[in-house]
């Protein structure tokens, strides 16, 4: 439909209140009919942060920063959102606090969502990892694990039509 999702560090889009994302119209005007669920959070934090937004079936989104949807603060570096920017409260948002630092999100060629994680094990030793999420937003299949090799780092991923992962 040619509207544009935008993700970063900010606090409003063109004068409106617009935290840490916004969707604009093909003219670049803000989308008013979107409304972020993103939350201030506490007093003297820093601005919510989106560092990756993909588009998932049905009109939804993945997102991955450093955030909170609620009015407690409370931090998530994953959401799901519906078409309209509500959050999907059935989507387990503190997955990836579980499995590590979400860096980039992604989506196959099936409609299963892609992340990217680093996380650190209890010996102090990176993993860069490829998870899989079930329609649920449970973790499926790690389909890369990295270990120690930080110049190795994923940025993004794209699902071909085979079903084989780039």
């Amino acid at each position: 439909d040619g509207k544009i999702l935008i993700g970063g560090a900010f606090r409003n889009g063109h004068g409106t209140a617009s935290l840490g994302m916004a969707r604009l119209l093909p003219d670049g005007r803000l989308d008013s009919e979107f409304s972020s669920p993103i939350e201030p959070g506490l007093p003297g934090a820093p601005a919510p942060r989106i560092d990756a937004i993909t588009p998932l079936a049905g009109g939804r989104l993945l997102l991955a920063g450093s955030f909170s949807t609620d009015a407690s603060g409370s931090p998530k570096s994953l959401a799901r959102l519906h078409e309209g920017g509500s959050e999907d409260p059935a989507f387990p948002g503190n997955l990836g606090d579980a499995l590590g630092l979400p860096t980039w999100v992604g989506r196959q060629a099936d409609g299963k969502a892609l992340i990217g994680l680093t996380k650190w094990d209890a010996l102090g030793d990176r993993h860069d990892q490829v998870v899989q999420l079930d329609d649920q937003g449970d973790p499926g299949a790690v389909l890369l694990d990295w270990v120690n090799r930080p110049w190795l780092e994923v940025k993004l991923a794209a699902g071909l039509p085979d079903g084989k992962v780039l």
